[in-house]
């Protein structure tokens, strides 16, 4: 068989995780696929794991990495791969069925040398469902960049994008997994990944450099792609995350000479897209040290990040131009003092705090009072489910919740009222269905037995999205 996309699953300690991202890549409606898993010496079980796959489908390769590098196991991938796209899975995601099918088939259409299309990131909840946000590469309104004529917006989907266009994107579009690569487009152009030790980042590399080369792109206005959020030892929550990134651009500086290769847009938006790393990573690594902005692992590479982006800004490259609100005038802050900076932000971070004081409520009405004002409505329901999700709520209230807002969407007709979602997500509907049957099948038993059953029906939520024991 001619495999069509190669996967490239790499590994490492994801026992828990990998059966649900297997199944989701085994069961794909495209069937002609490569499936080559790279594990780095896991020591939970997963490699025995992916063995018993192997053993029953003749799709799946098994390799080993000695190196801990989450780029080399995918270039080890990449230098296996045989078919004509290749995608790269997170071990501890998964994705739609559809997703390889519907990106192969528009990337052989229209000639990509990359497809790809939005993606959803989602926590689990403890009764088995997760909490889901699609995530949109475009935004619903077109907005204009003023130092550009460049103008992505929801329009921009299912177009053929030039090398133009893509240049506008290279800050926008950070993740490798929502798309699908052209092999021999990576090939012809030695696009490969940093093999910097552990999971550090890489998959900015590997995008910098396709967006340098790529001449034909398209974004399907669809969501396959699942994203796990909460994992302790996931690499964006890492406090070395700053060190990492200045690794990968001193990488493509130093040993790609990526920037002899850029001119105009795409020079601009690189050293944008750098800008932008340093500041929300460096911004989200003080926080985690607590405003200790002397820590080595702030200090050491802020003065690689600080000569190179303030030479783009005096020779004209980056301007406020094109930056969101605030991040101009945090930026050059930063660039200017570290000290400064720090104190503007523990500022910014009293104000937050204040503003996300939530009293701890029992019912959804009562917590709806906190939030009188629509256009905050949303960012209660955020808060809510943040509650649920960390364990400060116990899932029985948010059932409540749900209920009670059923209660008031039926009543007020206000289809404005932003916690839809509640609903949608959480698959309230479909849980208070089945608690009905549920409930009505108990006690029609109940009858015919006359007897009480073992359990309570009011503990249906501990079960999980396929059971409704008692």
């Amino acid at each position: 068989m001619n495999a069509k996309v190669s996967v490239i699953l790499p590994s490492l300690n994801v026992a828990a995780y990998i059966r649900e991202c297997l199944e989701s890549v085994v069961n794909q409606s495209l069937r002609e696929l490569e499936i080559i898993c790279i594990d780095a010496g896991s020591t939970d079980g997963t490699e025995e794991i992916l063995k018993k796959y192997a053993a029953k489908d003749s799709r799946i390769t098994l390799l080993r990495s000695n190196v801990k590098s989450y780029g080399r196991q995918v270039n080890m991938g990449l230098d296996y791969a045989k078919g004509e796209y290749v995608a790269v899975l997170e071990t501890d995601d998964w994705i739609a069925e559809d997703m390889y099918r519907r990106l192969y088939n528009q990337a052989v259409r229209d000639r990509l040398d990359y497809a790809a299309a939005d993606f959803e990131t989602f926590f689990q909840l403890q009764n088995g469902y997760g909490y889901f946000t699609r995530q949109h590469i475009f935004p619903d309104r077109k907005w204009t960049s003023k130092a550009t004529e460049k103008r992505p917006g929801r329009d921009w989907y299912g177009k053929v994008l030039g090398s133009g266009e893509i240049a506008a994107l290279r800050s926008s579009d950070y993740t490798l997994w929502r798309g699908i690569y052209n092999r021999e487009f990576l090939n012809v152009n030695k696009i490969r990944f940093h093999e910097s030790l552990g999971a550090a980042f890489q998959d900015m590399g590997f995008l910098q450099q396709v967006k340098t080369c790529a001449e034909r792109a398209e974004y399907l206005d669809e969501s396959f792609y699942r994203y796990r959020q909460g994992r302790e030892a996931a690499s964006s929550a890492c406090l070395e995350g700053l060190r990492y990134y200045e690794g990968e651009f001193r990488w493509l500086d130093e040993q790609r000479a990526l920037l002899q290769e850029l001119e105009g847009d795409h020079k601009r938006y690189y050293y944008l897209t750098m800008s932008i790393a340093f500041l929300s990573k460096y911004e989200q690594v003080l926080s985690g040290l607590r405003g200790d902005w002397q820590d080595e692992r702030l200090a050491r590479p802020y003065g690689w990040f600080q000569q190179h982006i303030s030479h783009a800004v005096d020779s004209g490259l980056l301007n406020e131009k094109i930056y969101g609100e605030g991040q101009w005038e945090r930026l050059t802050l930063l660039l200017s003092s570290q000290e400064n900076h720090a104190r503007m932000a523990a500022a910014k971070e009293k104000e937050k705090e204040k503003e996300k004081e939530i009293p701890r409520v029992q019912r959804f009405d009562e917590f709806w009072v906190a939030y009188p004002n629509k256009q905050r409505r949303y960012l209660a329901e955020t808060a809510y489910c943040s509650l649920v999700i960390s364990g400060t709520v116990a899932e029985e209230e948010l059932i409540t919740a749900a209920q009670n807002y059923a209660v008031y969407v039926k009543e007020s007709g206000d289809k404005m009222f932003l916690p839809n979602n509640f609903l949608e997500k959480c698959v309230f509907q479909d849980y208070l269905k089945k608690k009905d049957v549920a409930s009505q099948e108990k006690q029609e038993l109940r009858q015919e037995q006359d007897e009480e059953l073992v359990g309570d029906d009011e503990d249906w939520w501990k079960y999980g999205p396929n059971s409704l024991e008692g």
